[in-house]
Order: structure tokens, then sequence, then C-alpha cells
């Protein structure tokens, strides 16, 4: 009796510690926006982009290598976290449904 109750003692004690390591965890969701470059600004880590439905939106980045190359007019799409900074920022290139080839044409 005694060694079925240290075994159950055990087992409640090893789920409490599972438990406290996934809450302890902190949880990196992270959203896609899509939109185009209205202004970046490295030096003050920041981007705004104007969302496809007209809406401006601006966003702090996680560093300022990620503006690296982005201009005014560009399409992106930026993976924001749920602190709300952007930690990613991707260039798109033009779809053939936009009425611009997707690549430079080959010759």
């Amino acid at each position: 009796m005694n060694e079925q109750r240290g075994s159950i003692m055990r087992l409640f004690i090893g789920l409490l510690y599972v438990g406290v390591l996934f809450v302890g965890l902190p949880v990196f969701a992270e959203t896609k926006v899509e939109g185009t470059v209205e202004a970046a600004d490295p030096t003050i880590m920041r981007i705004m982009i104007i969302l496809d439905d007209g809406k401006k939106d601006s966003y702090s980045v996680t560093g300022q290598s990620i503006l690296k190359g982005i201009e005014k007019g560009d399409r992106v799409v930026l993976e924001v976290g749920s602190d709300g900074m952007a930690s990613r920022v991707t260039k798109m290139t033009a779809s053939p449904s936009q009425g611009q080839p997707a690549s430079p044409p080959t010759k």
C-alpha cells in the first residue's frame, strides 16, 4: 500500500513538473501580414505598410538588417510575432496575374 502511494505521488509530481514546463514556455505564434511598403526606416527600426484593404499599419522590427533592401512601393510579407514586432520582411515578386512577369524573361 505504501509503495502504491509512493508511485502515485511520483507520477503526480512528474505530471506537475511537465505541466510547469509547458506553461513556462512562451508561445511563438506568428502572423503573416501582406502589403505595400509606405515607408521603411532602419534607423528607428520601423516599417509602415498599406494593407490590401487600404488601411495603413506600422510595425517595429527586431533588427535594422531586416529592412535592408526594402523600399517604398515594394510588396512585402511581414512575419509578426505575438509581441507585435516584425521578425522577418520578405519582398514579394510580381505575379503574372498582376500583369508583370514573375521573373525577368529569358532569351
